[in-house]
């Protein structure tokens, strides 16, 4: 239906569809199990959009609303542009806080980044503060990058 390649995986259950104009999309991931054994749903990333300034012109000329800057906050009008539409293409060359490199920001992230933290030792996606170190000064980013908040 979108032109995928097949060895794109589509992730999610939206179903809707989103306004020309104005709207609010938040991202979530399962949590981590409560002591009931329900599983909380976690917002990994939101923003609330809209077509006028100073948000990108990508309404009705066929362009979408693309992130920028991975490690900038995406509810800010200025982390977004307008693009023409590239489904299943991810160009930014690393995910904040990703660790582990598996393209996902969760809880198999939080080893390795201990592991980089006490071995002293440098990898950009650990440098959650952006820095250009991996030190204790990470550690409240890191976590919240791992909550969403």
């Amino acid at each position: 239906h979108y032109g995928l390649a097949s060895n794109v995986t589509i992730i999610g259950g939206f179903s809707g569809s989103l306004s020309n104009s104005s709207g609010r999309v938040s991202l979530q991931q399962p949590g981590l199990p409560d002591l009931l054994g329900e599983i909380p749903r976690v917002v990994v990333d939101e923003l609330v959009y809209d077509d006028l300034a100073p948000w990108a012109d990508a309404d009705g000329n066929g362009q979408v609303l693309e992130r920028d800057d991975f490690t900038a906050n995406g509810a800010f009008a200025t982390s977004w542009v307008a693009a023409a539409p590239t489904p299943g293409a991810f160009d930014d060359d690393f995910l904040i806080a990703d660790v582990n490199l598996d393209g996902f920001v969760n809880f198999l992230d939080i080893a390795p980044f201990i592991a980089i933290l006490t071995a002293n030792t440098y990898q950009l996606e650990a440098d959650v503060n952006q820095d250009g170190v991996v030190d204790f000064l990470d550690i409240s980013f890191f976590i919240n990058e791992l909550t969403g908040q």
